[in-house]
This record gives C-alpha cells, sequence and structure tokens, in this order.
C-alpha cells in the first residue's frame, strides 16, 4: 500500500556535487540556479541585481565595460569611483548620475584610498600611478612612486608591488604620505612574480600563482637588502591567487580564488571554501575547465555572503553565492562581473562591474524579491531551476504515484510565470522526463498533486521556473509503495 512519505522540507545546506547524488547530506540539492534559502521562505528565487549607474557609454562614448571601482570617502564627500576598460575615470552619485572625470589608468584590481586619495595603480607594471582627490582634476601620483600593478594600504602606508623590470618586488611608501617613496631601499622581494596585496591587522599578505607570503610587522626597510621590523614568511603556504579581482574582506579573514578553488585565510591558516561548501569538483572541472590568467574572477562580499563570477573574456562561466557563515554554495546564472567592491557605513552596498556593459550593478535587491527586481539590471528575468537529490529510501522497486509540491508562486505582474517538473528513475541519468502539467501561480502557500504513475526503485526531479514572478519552496513529498511482485 501507498503511503505519503516527506522527501524534503530542508533546502538551507546548498547545492553539492563532490558526493554521489543519492548521497547528498539532509536539506542539500543536487543542483540550483537562482534560488537561496531563509528569505522568508525555506527556499526562495532570488531578486534580480539592479543597475546602480546609468549606462557610462552615454558619458563616455567608448566604454565597454567597468574593470575596478571604490566608494571612496572623501573629507568633501563621499565618491563612487568607476573605472573603464580604457582607463577613464568616472564617478557615479546614489541616483545613477554619471559624471566623466578623465583619463586615469587601466587596472588589474580596483584603486586603493588613502590620506583622502584614490590611488590607482596601472595594469601591466610600465605605467605610473595616478591620484583623484575627489575634488580637483587627476594627477600623477608624486613622490616617484614605482610603476607597479597591485596596492594594498598597512599601517598607514601605501604598499605596491610588481613592475615589469621587478615582478616579485613589494615597495612601501612614507608613513602617512602616499607621495614619498624611496623605492632604492624601502622594499622586500619575494620569490616569485606578485599577484595581488592584501592587509591583515598585522600582517601583509602577498599573492603569488601558487604560493602566498605573509610580512609581519609594522616598519619597512629603510636600507637595501633589509626589512626593518618585518618577519618574512615566504611561503606561508603553497596556495595561491591569480587574480587580485577576487580578493575579499570577511570578519578579519580575506577571500581570494585560482582555478583550482576559492580560500579563506586568517593570515595564519588557510581552508577551502569550494571543498568545505562540497563544490570542489564543480568548480574545477565545470566553472574553471579551461581556465588561464586572461580569465577574470571577480568576488565581494555583501552580508556574510561571496558573491563571485567566472568569465573568459565576454563568455560567462560561472558565478555563485557562497554562505560563509553556513559554508554553502548557491550557483547563480546572468552574473556578468569583472569587478567588484563594497560600500559600507549607513549603507552597506557590493558593487560589481559589468562585462557586458559599462554599467555597475547593485547586488543588495538579490537578497529581497520583489516586484521591482523581477529582472537582472540587464532586463533579463529571474528564473530559477531545482534539481533535487535521488531519493530511495529501502532497496527495491517501488511504485511512485503521485509528487506533492508544497509552494508559493505569485505574479508580480501579468507575466504568468510556471513551474515545469521532470524526473529521472536513476541517479546518474541526466535526461528527465517531463511530467503531466506544471505548478502555475497562486494566491497562497499551496499542495499542489501531480501523477508519477511509474516504477523505480528510487527518483530525482527537476523544477525549472518560466515567467518572471516570486517562488517560494517549502517541502516536497509523494505517495510511494512497494511495487506487487505480479507487476
Amino acid at each position: 500500500m501507498a503511503r505519503t512519505v516527506l522527501l524534503s522540507d530542508r533546502f538551507n545546506q546548498g547545492v553539492k556535487q563532490d558526493l554521489a547524488r543519492d548521497q547528498l547530506p539532509a536539506g542539500s540539492l543536487w543542483y540550483a540556479t537562482d534560488v537561496l534559502p531563509s528569505i522568508s521562505a525555506k527556499l526562495r528565487e532570488r531578486g534580480g541585481y539592479t543597475h546602480h549607474s546609468a549606462d557610462i557609454a552615454v558619458t563616455v562614448a567608448t566604454a565597454l565595460r567597468v574593470e575596478g571601482g571604490i566608494f571612496a570617502p572623501f573629507v568633501a564627500a563621499a565618491k563612487n569611483c568607476v573605472i573603464d576598460e580604457d582607463g577613464n575615470l568616472v564617478t557615479v552619485t546614489d541616483a545613477g548620475v554619471v559624471t566623466n572625470i578623465g583619463a586615469f589608468v587601466a587596472v588589474s584590481q580596483n584603486p586603493v584610498f588613502h590620506r583622502n586619495k584614490v590611488i590607482a595603480f596601472a595594469a601591466g607594471g610600465a605605467t605610473a600611478p595616478k591620484k583623484y582627490d575627489g575634488v580637483t582634476t587627476i594627477a600623477a601620483l608624486g613622490g616617484s612612486p614605482p610603476a607597479a600593478v597591485y596596492a594594498t594600504v598597512f599601517t598607514d602606508r601605501v604598499v605596491a608591488a610588481k613592475t615589469t623590470a621587478n615582478p616579485n618586488y613589494v615597495w612601501f611608501s612614507g608613513a602617512g604620505n602616499p607621495e614619498s617613496w624611496d623605492t632604492t631601499n624601502s622594499f622586500i622581494p619575494v620569490n616569485n612574480p606578485v599577484s595581488g596585496l592584501a592587509s591583515l591587522r598585522t600582517a601583509i599578505l602577498v599573492f603569488q600563482d601558487g604560493f602566498v607570503s605573509r610580512f609581519r610587522g609594522f616598519t619597512p626597510p629603510t636600507v637595501a637588502g633589509g626589512t626593518g621590523d618585518f618577519a618574512v614568511d615566504d611561503p606561508l603556504f603553497a596556495v595561491g591567487c591569480t587574480d587580485a579581482r577576487s580578493i575579499a574582506f570577511w570578519n578579519d579573514k580575506i577571500i581570494f580564488a585560482n582555478g583550482g578553488g576559492i580560500h579563506i585565510t586568517d593570515g595564519a591558516g588557510q581552508d577551502d571554501l569550494t571543498r568545505r561548501c562540497g563544490m570542489k569538483r564543480y568548480w574545477q572541472d565545470t566553472i574553471m575547465s579551461g581556465y588561464t590568467s586572461s580569465w577574470t574572477i571577480a568576488g565581494g562580499v555583501l552580508r556574510d555572503h561571496y558573491v563571485v563570477s567566472a568569465m573568459d573574456g565576454a563568455t560567462f562561466k560561472g558565478a555563485a553565492v557562497i554562505d560563509l557563515r553556513g559554508q554553502t554554495w548557491w550557483p547563480m546564472t546572468n552574473f556578468d562581473f569583472i569587478s567588484a567592491w563594497v560600500r559600507q557605513g549607513s549603507v552597506d552596498e557590493l558593487y560589481m562591474g559589468r562585462r557586458g556593459a559599462a554599467r555597475v550593478a547593485s547586488m543588495s535587491s538579490i537578497f529581497n524579491p520583489v516586484i521591482g527586481v523581477k529582472n537582472d539590471g540587464n532586463g533579463t528575468a529571474v528564473t530559477a531551476t531545482v534539481e533535487t537529490p535521488y531519493y530511495h529510501g529501502k532497496t527495491g522497486d517501488k511504485s511512485w504515484r503521485r509528487l506533492f509540491v508544497t509552494h508559493f508562486l505569485q505574479d508580480f505582474a501579468t507575466d504568468n510565470p510556471t513551474v515545469a517538473v521532470s524526473y529521472i528513475k536513476t541517479p546518474e541519468a541526466t535526461s528527465y522526463t517531463a511530467l503531466s502539467g506544471s505548478l502555475a501561480e497562486n494566491t497562497a502557500e499551496d499542495r499542489k498533486p501531480l501523477a508519477l504513475g511509474f516504477g523505480s526503485d528510487g527518483v530525482a526531479f527537476k523544477f525549472a521556473r518560466a515567467g518572471a514572478g516570486d517562488w517560494r519552496l517549502s517541502s516536497i513529498d509523494a505517495d510511494v509503495g512497494p511495487r506487487e511482485g505480479s507487476r
């Protein structure tokens, strides 16, 4: 006799593909896109990202994409400073108004802010850095600084690394003065070319492709070959960062990425977030397949979530929102981002620069799905997919009679959203069979039955949304029982 069996009413453990589909922990999904847990529902379709800026190409005709930015807390007035692919600097107001400032430098990372100046070091390692004070025009950074690529700020000094001539050098400005440099004496070399810098409270992390080095101390060298009071751990551990755009800060920790994974460190040890989330194989074999240093990996943190996007030029490779507290992974689509920077204070925001347009995206709206963000900023409707674990229970052929889905699907306008449901009978299958009927919009949460009518040891389901709307999933259960031997 068939009985109703609860298949799942928890979805908070994220997507996991490092395990077999029939061996996933409770609360996990085999795959999903554009959903997040615990947004007034057990599982809910995300909101769209919004365009923070107007089209920069209207103001700067040559602008094609956003390569970097910084929310700069100038004394006169804070400004959101944005750099396009040609190194042109614009500012963007909270209302999205774009103002052209002028020629800055093309960048491989975001600018830094020190002593009321936005300072940008140029990609390539052969062009002098420039400064902008938020009031007057752009100018060259004084003091004969190195033509470095990467920079950070540590103990009231600008730290810069990697020039064409010296790709493994790390230089230090004067204390409190980003326009005072002794490039002859005030530097420390590491063993390999530098690929990024980051500062902790008592240390500088120097990233390379396959390593991370650490400088511990406060005072840089003042004589050639010296280290000041720095203790140099070179390397600290054999995991590197291949794109400085992926470096982000969270709770006195630093997140960074490479082709092998996304990592987190407190400056003493490191952990692999992709492994913790159960998505290391997916990162390496799906998103990063064919990865080279010409790709971009951009990431930033908002509301204890790391948002990361990988692009091969203009080709989207994959994206995710990682819950840093729960260490869970949620794949995203349509995130064509190649830069990321945060705004903190009265308003916390994560801004991300688009590859497909000269626009800046605001990401906080993905956590607040409402009618105004039923689409992403580029006009694409947010339409989630969910692929469940393989449910089989006790071994043996079973009769699967009916599926019950408890859900809420609201039509924000007149888009007539639906959820198509399909299934597979074996855990390794990838070709789904569609069920007759679909989940339609409703005015309140409802338990919707769908006919199954087949026999198998187990089953897995796929839910595919269509038409803009607000979808919330609460539980999945089924009428199932042992199959009679005569059948």
